[in-house]
């Protein structure tokens, strides 16, 4: 918010410098000339941004593990993500019902690279990922994403596995932030709706106690059809929040089929929730 401000301030400088200069100081064309300079000066400033992070990124330490999530990180992430966002046209909708004051675990299905883009760029409060340690090796995002805090997962090693659970219950019982996770446990390339959803993805809500948002996003998938040319809406329906004391007497097993069916209603009823965005 803080960078839209800005630019919209230069904007109105430099179009203000420019009615002045060409002697359009008390005529109409600033109205016109006002969006081409804030296209143009938004680019330059997101452009400038990403050379920061290019020449910032390689003296970031991604060994160093990470033990409690950073606010000025995530800020990065987060402004870098609505500035893609912006850039390629995508849209985001938040749909459905409200979300928790108190810490929570959001799950959802998975579709596309854009999916935690869209939740980061579009939910109040800090949600951490987890995700799998290929992305901590994104060119340019990858250093930002770790050092913010965001949770590795080798789903291939139990135990490794375990600990980021475990890592992510702390940050959720000490209130560091909200946690995100795709229970589908990799991004759904087929036709299919769903994926099976691994009931050890619901253990860091559980051990904790804590609310569980079950979220269905929708047209991610269909971005790279789309973009730039055309405007892309992603919509990420908040189906129900699933409090502790709804779901603690059901298995893992159990939690995991109960959110595996509601999303994948939502996914063929299509837009049931539409006018209700929040």
């Amino acid at each position: 918010m803080a960078l839209s401000i800005t630019v919209l301030i230069l904007s109105l400088l430099a179009d203000a410098g420019v009615c002045v200069y060409l002697g359009m100081a008390f005529s109409w064309w600033w109205m016109f000339l006002l969006p081409v300079l804030w296209f143009f000066i938004d680019a330059v400033i997101f452009g400038l941004w990403v050379l920061i992070l290019v020449l910032w990124g390689p003296f970031l330490n991604k060994k160093k593990p990470t033990t409690k999530p950073s606010k000025f990180y995530y800020s990065i992430v987060k402004q870098t993500d609505a500035w893609v966002l912006a850039f390629l046209r995508i849209h985001v909708h938040v749909r459905g019902v409200s979300l928790p004051k108190e810490p929570y675990v959001l799950i959802s299905n998975h579709r596309s690279n854009f999916d935690q883009m869209a939740q980061i760029k579009a939910l109040k409060g800090m949600l951490i990922c987890i995700s799998k340690p290929e992305n901590m090796d994104f060119p340019i995002a990858g250093p930002f994403i770790h050092h913010a805090g965001f949770l590795p997962i080798n789903r291939e090693n139990m135990v490794e596995g375990v600990k980021t659970i475990n890592q992510a219950s702390s940050y959720l019982t000490k209130g560091y932030c909200n946690i995100g996770i795709s229970p589908e446990g990799t991004r759904n390339k087929g036709t299919a709706d769903l994926l099976p959803f691994h009931p050890g993805s619901f253990r860091a809500a559980m051990d904790v106690k804590a609310p569980i948002v079950i979220c269905c996003i929708k047209n991610t998938d269909k971005i790279k059809h789309r973009t730039p040319w055309k405007r892309s809406d992603v919509f990420l329906d908040m189906l129900e929040v699933l409090p502790y004391q709804k779901y603690k007497d059901m298995s893992p097993a159990e939690v995991a089929e109960y959110c595996s069916h509601l999303i994948k209603r939502d996914l063929d009823v299509g837009n049931f929730l539409l006018g209700q965005e929040l």
